[in-house]
């Protein structure tokens, strides 16, 4: 799997498969962000790369394979990495594109940053921050409050605004190059399903049977991190839902979900399966029907130039129209992160008791004042070069819940679906 040479990496990077992204790959990026500076009217770019699906930001300009870190990103200059570690610097540089520095911290992100952001020359400039707020997963942001505070003080000449969304925009419709890695993820997928398929029978252990899934992608080339995520849940019910694996034994007539997060290159693929062992119970036969007709209707609106409101709208309705709901969302895009925008709605349908949704924030004193509008849904329209995780799903009574669905790449005619056998519930 590996030995593609697809990606090969350049001579004089370290064999990584994320080094096979091309300098011109880099050059398109660095453009496009110096573009949207000089529109937003900021010099320098503070990015905070952490927490939960929150590191793409910094390794879409860096293409660094490697943990939480800040990245200092100037409209002229290098960009400079900033991680904990002087000793690292080698490695860290080697696993990133050439063109970057790198400035170790020694736990103060915000001192290493302001002395970067000096010796740039914009000391008294305009410095925008990318992790303040509306960070997608993490709508109050990611940079800690004694970090932004520090920074603020080190740089008692500069002027500092929340642009956190300035990148969503460039990284929504991926690349060709990107695509490429995204194929491969779902590649990687695919050995998880046929390794499911094969080890799914009445008796399994779910941490085996998880084993055995994790095991075959790890051997063809997936990337282990503590980002890697797999999901399961087995059982008559279907509840909980998106938990860990456990040590019960599966039974004959029960239903396994899986979400499998493969990744490549640093790329992310997200298909989910059903697999049922033996027939499926007349509940999950209705189900089925509904979650199966709702992702027909997804592969028939994913195409250039429909409003992602009204795939949102359409996907729900086989579900809800038969009065089930979802509390998680029907799909959502992946790439550098796990779950990236555009996403659907959370929760739809009448849900069977009260969940309180917390109202949407006021706005909090001392926060720069923005000069741009924050980046939103609305007019957004289906793209080519966007990469989809369908997961439709439907729940009932807070006690049975089917979900299943392939990823897909948006082509100019419409979804290429990369993982087939997601498409329906697979009865073994």
């Amino acid at each position: 799997m590996v030995i593609d040479p697809r990606f090969i990496p350049r001579p004089g990077r370290v064999q990584d498969p994320h080094s096979a992204l091309t300098l011109a790959e880099r050059d398109r990026r660095w453009a496009l962000t110096r573009d949207a500076m000089d529109k937003w009217g900021v010099d320098c770019l503070f990015v905070v790369g952490r927490g939960q699906n929150e590191n793409g930001n910094c390794r879409w300009l860096d293409n660094g394979d490697f943990s939480e870190r800040c990245l200092v990103f100037p409209r002229k200059g290098k960009p400079v990495i900033i991680w904990a570690m002087a000793n690292w610097s080698r490695w860290y540089l080697e696993n990133s594109w050439e063109g970057c520095d790198y400035l170790p911290h020694n736990g103060r992100p915000s001192l290493a940053g302001a002395q970067a952001i000096a010796d740039l020359g914009y000391a008294k400039g305009s410095i925008g921050i990318v992790g303040l707020s509306n960070t997608g997963m993490n709508p109050e942001g990611t940079i800690p409050w004694l970090t932004y505070e520090t920074l603020k003080a080190q740089l008692p000449g500069a002027t500092f605004e929340d642009v956190s969304d300035i990148l969503l925009p460039l990284r929504m419709v991926k690349s060709a190059e990107e695509i490429a890695m995204i194929e491969k993820a779902s590649e990687l997928s695919n050995v998880e399903i046929d390794a499911l398929l094969r080890h799914a029978r009445a008796g399994i252990r779910e941490s085996d049977l998880v084993a055995e899934i994790t095991y075959a992608s790890l051997k063809a080339g997936n990337e282990l991190g503590r980002d890697h995520w797999f999901i399961m849940c087995s059982g008559r019910t279907g509840y909980p839902v998106n938990r860990r694996a456990t040590d019960r034994l599966i039974g004959h007539g029960e239903m396994i979900m899986t979400g499998h997060y493969t990744r490549y290159g640093g790329y992310w693929s997200h298909p989910h399966m059903a697999v049922s062992l033996g027939p499926m119970d007349d509940e999950y036969k209705a189900m089925r029907d509904a979650v199966y007709e709702a992702t027909q209707v997804a592969l028939e609106v994913l195409k250039p130039g429909t409003p992602w409101a009204e795939v949102d709208r359409k996907v729900d309705e086989p579900v809800l129209g038969r009065g089930y709901y979802h509390e998680i969302t029907q799909y959502h895009c992946v790439g550098l992160d796990g779950l990236e925008l555009p996403a659907s709605t959370m929760v739809g349908g009448k849900l069977p008791v009260e969940r309180r949704m917390p109202r949407p924030p006021a706005p909090i004193n001392g926060l720069p004042v923005r000069r741009n509008r924050p980046f939103t849904m609305e007019g957004l329209t289906v793209q080519p070069g966007t990469a989809v995780a369908l997961e439709v799903k439907a729940a009932k009574d807070d006690r049975i819940f089917l979900e299943f669905g392939p990823q897909v790449v948006v082509t100019e005619t419409g979804p290429r679906v990369l993982t087939p056998d997601a498409l329906d519930v697979v009865v073994v």
